[in-house]
């Protein structure tokens, strides 16, 4: 019993500590993300035109951005490479133009059908020829509706259902979000500063 007892000790020692060196590691491969205030220079904005096929998103617009504000409460070790005063062009995820960013609807699946990789296909059927309906996002990346471009999110997940993008033009100031080294590349969802 008394061999139980110190083997469970020293379980339970090597589990503790094993806990704290998993916390430690967690705090150390977080992607730094800097939060910033910056001003538009100047935008490219590409030819209006939708047939573009997947994956490319349409119109691929521009912006020359000035960083004026960055908040580096999580990139502490000043990872994410930027400056005040930095000039930067950045190609942009979504237009620069009036844009809506949706979450995509799932298709809705008739009798005889089933939801597979997120599109409905004939049940026992094998092959993209089986496919009947998919989400939007899969057909085709962006659309207009008005005057919104619209584009939609493959993710089933998340809180936002719609989310207005309002444009860029010169003199915008916006706030950002970017993080090493991913989104350093390209700007997603913006804020516009008034």
């Amino acid at each position: 019993m008394k061999k139980i007892l110190i083997i469970l000790f020293i379980l339970s020692i090597l589990l503790i500590a094993g806990c704290g060196e998993k916390v430690i590691l967690q705090d150390i491969y977080k992607v730094p993300t800097v939060n910033v205030e910056a001003t538009v220079i100047s935008l490219y904005l590409d030819d209006l035109y939708l047939d573009c096929q997947k994956p490319e998103v349409c119109p691929r617009d521009r912006v020359t951005i000035k960083i004026d504000k960055i908040d580096r409460t999580n990139d502490p070790n000043n990872i994410v490479k930027l400056n005040i005063g930095d000039e930067i062009e950045v190609p942009l995820l979504y237009s620069a133009r009036l844009a809506k960013v949706r979450k995509d609807i799932p298709p809705i699946c008739e009798p005889g059908e089933i939801l597979k990789s997120e599109s409905c296909m004939i049940e026992g059927c094998e092959g993209s020829e089986c496919t009947i309906s998919s989400p939007q996002y899969i057909k085709k990346p962006a659309e207009q509706e008005g005057i919104y471009l619209i584009y939609h999110l493959p993710q089933r997940g998340e809180d936002i259902v719609e989310k207005i993008l309002p444009g860029l033009k010169e003199n915008s100031r916006l706030k950002l979000t970017f993080s090493n080294p991913i989104t350093l590349t390209q700007i997603g969802v913006y804020e516009l500063i008034i």
